[in-house]
């Protein structure tokens, strides 16, 4: 693929497509692969279940064998599944964010120069970490549908044992993500300043190794110093923040996941 033409406009939305477009084919064998692995899991508490029906409570030591067999075969696939599929989604990953670096570095290296408004340290730190962060939404399609494709499977195996448990999974689920979605505005907010710190401090970095000699020169090499110890400091109060809206998200959603587990209806064995 050829980089993008110097001097046209560029949109979040294409460089996502892009990026998809690029690694379509490790993308799709990765959504393949990571999808038959989140259905093979869901399968798993299935299988046990069936043996214990089919084997231990029958005594039968054929079919014991035979669903111990069947159950290594599943995790068989479901290991392998996993492993070559996440190995595409990452190597995906990793030469789209190449890619993606190696346009932007043209353009801010272009004759005709760019209109970022960014000091050369800035445009470096946000370059890299654009880049970087551009290129997961190739992981985060595969996973999205691997997914997807779990629930399904979850919620059909649920809706065959218990109808109400079923569809307490089909319903509670999106409600529970919708949920947890609200704090998405924050961590966009919180992600933002961090990003501008870093950026901040990575131009201090440059300009104040770029003119060293100038500011001992003029004996300013202590108050330059002082500076770049504020903006780290900045960045690092900046970044724990940031970090802490992050684990109280994760808390939230293992919390609220637990609750949901516990508040699910449960199916009656001995009612039928």
């Amino acid at each position: 693929m050829s980089p993008l033409p110097p001097g046209s406009a560029v949109t979040a939305r294409h460089v996502l497509r892009q990026a998809l477009r690029r690694q379509r084919r490790p993308v799709l064998i990765g959504v393949t692969l990571l999808g038959l692995h989140q259905v093979t899991e869901a399968l798993v508490p299935v299988a046990i279940g069936v043996i214990i029906d089919r084997a231990v409570v029958t005594g039968d030591p054929w079919a014991l064998a035979y669903s111990v067999a069947g159950l290594a075969a599943l995790f068989t696939v479901l290991a392998f599944a996993y492993r070559n599929g996440a190995r595409q989604a990452f190597a995906a990953v990793e030469r789209e964010a190449h890619l993606l670096r190696v346009e932007l570095a043209e353009r801010a290296l272009d004759p005709r120069g760019h209109r970022s408004g960014l000091r050369d340290g800035e445009l470096l730190s946000v370059a890299a970490s654009d880049a970087e962060l551009s290129a997961y939404v190739v992981r985060v399609a595969g996973f999205g549908v691997a997914a997807v494709s779990a629930l399904t499977v979850a919620a059909v195996a649920l809706l065959v044992i218990d109808v109400p448990l079923g569809l307490g999974v089909l319903i509670g689920v999106p409600v529970l993500v919708l949920a947890l979605q609200r704090m998405a505005p924050l961590l966009s907010r919180r992600s933002a300043s961090q990003q501008e710190a870093l950026a901040e401090t990575t131009a201090l970095a440059v300009d104040l190794v770029s003119g060293l000699r100038v500011l001992r020169g003029i004996g300013a090499q202590h108050h330059a110093a002082g500076r770049y110890a504020a903006a780290s400091r900045r960045a690092l109060a900046v970044t724990l923040r940031a970090a802490n809206t992050k684990g109280l998200h994760l808390g939230l959603t293992t919390a609220a996941n637990g609750l949901f587990l516990g508040a699910a209806p449960r199916p009656c064995w001995r009612c039928g």
